[in-house]
């Protein structure tokens, strides 16, 4: 199996959320930009580069990270602006795959991205990404 990846410091947070962003040691550094309980729940985005052919079923993704009193409860893959997976209420603490059903999600030209929702604990939480991938 092949996998297409993006390291952690390649995240995007959404436009809506008050995340702040560091880059350090190899891997993208999410935390809280407030206390409010708004401040503490959003969306970080990942750009996924395109499969070369054959690979165009893609059939997993994986999020690689470390989380401290924070985890993710939702991810999503897009290709354009069709969201062609989801998996909600994951609660997840660390690193994690969760397959795609091969006829789900078929690469079809349009831009592959994946997001992921992340829910902290309080202001001093904190996830660290090391990678996002999606297998083909």
């Amino acid at each position: 199996m092949a996998a297409l990846s993006v390291n952690g410091i390649g995240a995007t947070v959404d436009s809506e959320s008050t995340f702040k962003f560091a880059a350090a040691n190899g891997t993208g550094k999410i935390y809280p930009g407030g206390t409010g309980s708004s401040d503490l729940k959003g969306w970080v985005y990942f750009a996924i580069p395109s499969p070369l052919p054959p690979y165009s079923a893609l059939n997993s993704v994986t999020i690689q990270f470390a989380a401290t009193n924070a985890q993710v409860d939702k991810v999503a893959v897009w290709l354009g602006n069709n969201q062609v997976f989801s998996a909600d209420n994951l609660q997840q603490t660390d690193t994690f795959t969760k397959p795609i059903a091969s006829s789900q999600a078929v690469y079809n030209g349009s831009g592959i991205a994946v997001a992921v929702y992340v829910v902290f604990d309080g202001p001093a939480s904190k996830v660290n990404f090391q990678s996002v991938s999606i297998g083909v």
